[in-house]
């Protein structure tokens, strides 16, 4: 396994700073897709792409678990949009 990649430990972090890109989270770690691909499926049993998907729709509901309204979940992902 690529030793850039087993010192990682703030995969989800890493992930929203991809904005939810394998292709961006290759490059933010320096490594190439398929070198990110093959980590991936060692380290969580799925490739980049399945696995940030399951990491945002994560965020999905916890953001909506936090919100009491619509216009206060439109809120939130308005800024985090903005806020990063």
């Amino acid at each position: 396994m690529n030793r850039k990649l087993q010192q990682i430990q703030n995969w989800p972090e890493r992930a929203r700073e991809a904005k939810w890109s394998a292709s961006a989270l290759a490059q933010k770690c320096g490594v190439s897709g398929e070198t990110l691909r093959q980590h991936f499926l060692k380290k969580f049993n799925e490739p980049p792409k399945a696995w940030l998907a399951a990491q945002r729709n994560h965020m999905a509901i916890e953001i909506l678990g936090r919100a009491s309204s619509m216009k206060e979940t439109a809120n939130i992902r308005v800024c985090s949009r903005i806020c990063g």
